[in-house]
């Protein structure tokens, strides 16, 4: 896999996903979430965060929009975090 970059997004989750992996690794996914990123059309993705970005579950509420850094995997979004503060 080739470097990806990292950029700040609005996501309104629709419904989120708990749970851990076979190999015991956290997960949350948000399915059908409304991503806006300025200056682009809102797109429709499933966001996934594995390890110790999974704990931004806390954090989502779903229709309330959150700002998260990510990164595009495909048709998917890999969650990193939280955005750094500027």
């Amino acid at each position: 896999m080739g470097y990806r970059p990292t950029f700040v997004v609005s996501v309104t989750p629709v419904q989120v996903e708990t749970g851990t992996t076979e190999n015991g690794q956290p997960y949350t996914s948000m399915k059908d979430a409304v991503v806006s990123h300025k200056g682009k059309p809102d797109q429709t993705r499933t966001i996934v965060a594995f390890g110790p970005a999974a704990a931004i579950a806390s954090r989502l509420v779903k229709g309330a929009p959150v700002a998260l850094a990510v990164q595009n995997n495909g048709a998917t979004m890999r969650l990193i975090g939280l955005p750094r503060s500027a």
